[in-house]
């Protein structure tokens, strides 16, 4: 299991094959991390579920790459009007 509490705001956040996905903006509650919108080409926040998390060292690494990644764009994206 992974420690969330050592996930930070700003920690870089890698998929399994190294490739920068986006910056923590933080943790939002026990299921995902929210990614900083600054990220996003559109402008909006990303939200990756921590059971995607493989380990936190310095960046969030994730068990998932290629492929599997869209789901971001996809599953996990949400819009709010009032986010940070």
């Amino acid at each position: 299991m992974v420690e969330i509490d050592k996930i930070r705001e700003k920690m870089a956040v890698v998929d399994a094959r190294g490739n920068h996905l986006g910056t923590v903006a933080r943790v939002e509650g026990d299921r995902e991390i929210k990614l900083m919108r600054t990220d996003s080409p559109h402008g909006l926040h990303h939200y990756i579920p921590l059971d995607w998390v493989q380990a936190v060292d310095g960046s969030v690494r994730l068990r998932q790459g290629g492929s599997k990644m869209q789901a971001i764009e996809t599953k996990h994206h949400k819009y709010r009007s009032n986010s940070t």
